[in-house]
């Protein structure tokens, strides 16, 4: 899903239906709750020393438990007393890290781990299930153990994957995307691409079982849609982009094909949308109407098919089939319509200007 000033974003568009589940639109939903998130680790950001990365693992971790339906804000995770991170744990040396363990109470021996690691592709739900059941204390600095046995697992097991891996390299792509370095983030989430096989067996088709397996600080299947969509930031509309794109949408339904029905008509449309580009569009609006008869009131399907007709520049515009389009959508998509507005008032922009020249 694209928008902003590149495209990309991290999260579902504010008219499309909030990923909570509410029924409601992520603008009038979530979207505030996460803006008050966002003022709230700032804040805290400027009284814990400027740990800006720790305060950024506890966020990431409270925008899940929001979008999980939370409707109180004490149920989310709070900032640890002890300002334990991925990234602190991570610059002890692994005697430290071991030793620290044990003034904790928690026996770690090498060798040991190696063997409880081979059957499992979680280094935190190995974590739960043997060193969480020793007798830890002081129990406010129990964060640190989930985070140790997962360094001591990329140390020890650096050829063995983990789905915390995948999770952190979409975070860090996400991170790149925020600073709009798309190239990076795409180098960042190929690499989480790569290391999907080694992690869940290929006949795990769904998107549903990869998010029953594993917390991931972003919907995975949202951020399937990004990955496909960050082509274009990448490239804007050249045709390497929207073919590449295009490429990586089918490669997404090779390994996923029980995608959710929200990936599954995000990236239909991102195809579609992307054969228009190359001059298919009787192939894009085909697949357009395919999405339409199953989700009537999807208000992307229209946006897309409008813009078709006139949004580009190899073909001659058809204003009024257009606006018939977008007005249809607008007569069935009663819950998240914005974008449909949105893209006939920059069709009617266009319009004035072109009446303007003559």
């Amino acid at each position: 899903m694209t928008t902003g000033k590149n495209g990309m974003t991290p999260s579902r568009l504010r008219e499309e239906p909030c990923p909570c589940g509410s029924g409601k639109t992520f603008g009038d939903c979530c979207f505030e709750k996460k803006q008050h998130i966002l003022k709230i680790a700032k804040e805290l950001n400027q009284m814990k020393n400027g740990d800006e990365e720790a305060l950024e693992e506890q966020l990431f971790r409270c925008l899940e438990m929001s979008y999980l339906g939370s409707e109180d804000d004490e149920e989310l995770i709070p900032v640890s007393d002890s300002m334990w991170s991925l990234r602190s744990v991570a610059k002890m040396d692994t005697q430290e890290i071991i030793e620290k363990l044990e003034s904790l109470h928690i026996h770690f021996d090498k060798e040991q781990f190696k063997k409880q690691a081979e059957s499992y592709v979680s280094s935190e739900k190995l974590a739960d299930d043997f060193y969480y059941t020793q007798d830890y204390e002081p129990e406010e600095e129990e964060d640190f153990i989930w985070m140790a046995i997962s360094e001591l697992w990329k140390r020890f097991l650096p050829e063995k994957p983990t789905i915390e891996a995948i999770d952190e390299a979409i975070i860090d792509g996400y991170n790149e995307v925020e600073n709009e370095a798309f190239e990076k983030a795409l180098e960042k989430w190929n690499a989480a691409w790569d290391m999907l096989d080694q992690v869940f067996p290929l006949d795990i088709t769904s998107t549903d079982q990869i998010m029953e397996m594993g917390d991931f600080c972003y919907q995975f299947s949202d951020w399937l849609v990004d990955f496909a969509n960050i082509n274009i930031d990448i490239g804007q509309k050249t045709t390497s982009a929207v073919t590449t794109r295009i490429n990586t949408v089918e490669k997404i339904f090779s390994r996923f094909p029980d995608v959710d029905e929200y990936t599954y008509q995000q990236l239909v449309i991102a195809k579609a949308e992307s054969l228009a580009f190359l001059g298919k569009r009787e192939e894009a609006e085909s697949l357009i109407h395919d999405i339409l008869e199953q989700y009537p009131e999807n208000a992307r399907a229209y946006a897309v098919w409008g813009n078709m007709y006139w949004g580009e520049d190899n073909i001659p515009p058809d204003y009024e089939k257009a606006k018939e389009i977008y007005f249809t959508g607008i007569s069935r998509c009663k819950p998240a319509n914005d974008v449909l507005f949105e893209v006939l008032e920059a069709m009617n922009n266009q319009i004035k200007q072109e009446n303007k020249k003559h």
